[in-house]
């Protein structure tokens, strides 16, 4: 009776008649009547129509489905609103769109335009005008200083000790 004990089924409970091997083929319609029949005779006419048959058991999926829903649904609707609020903030990160073909155009050209002067400013060794030169991968002119000067050391100290070929030793 789902009164007491360990097994209290706190959802409640619905019983159902499995089909048997021979009703495989019949429609939902018959197999609906066959278990009404079947829940009318003894013993299983004290069940509680509301607790017997396919018929009950589809009702209480689906009362408990838009409960589990309604309760969940403001943890859902709260996600969504957080998504759609991130991937805006990608997409206005990414700039104005660039719906036609002259939009894209522009949009490389300038691109191109800021790689140019990215360039120059290595080049140059202006570092302090673009936020990519905080890290020192990009100090071009600093860093072919830097192989410069470690080339010239090098052949400072061991450059004597290398012996070259001349055009006499060859013959």
């Amino acid at each position: 009776m789902n009164e007491a004990g360990e097994a209290r089924f706190e959802l409640g409970y619905t019983i159902v008649c499995n089909r048997s091997q021979s009703d495989l083929g019949i429609t939902n319609d018959e197999r609906n009547a066959r278990e009404a029949i079947f829940f009318k005779r003894e013993p299983w006419s004290a069940i509680p129509e509301e607790r017997a048959g396919t018929k009950s058991l589809k009702g209480r999926l689906n009362n408990l489905l838009v409960e589990v829903t309604r309760h969940n649904f403001q943890a859902v609707a709260e996600d969504v609103r957080l998504r759609i609020h991130n991937l805006e903030g990608e997409l206005n990160n990414m700039g104005p769109g660039r719906h036609t073909p002259n939009d894209q155009r522009n949009h490389l050209i300038r691109i191109a335009t800021d790689v140019r002067e990215i360039t120059s400013r290595a080049v140059d060794a202006y570092y302090g005008r673009d936020p990519c030169f905080e890290d020192n991968t990009f100090l071009l002119a600093t860093n072919v200083m830097t192989m410069n000067k470690s080339f010239s050391d090098a052949i400072a100290q061991k450059g004597c000790t290398r012996r070259f070929r001349t055009q006499s030793s060859e013959n």
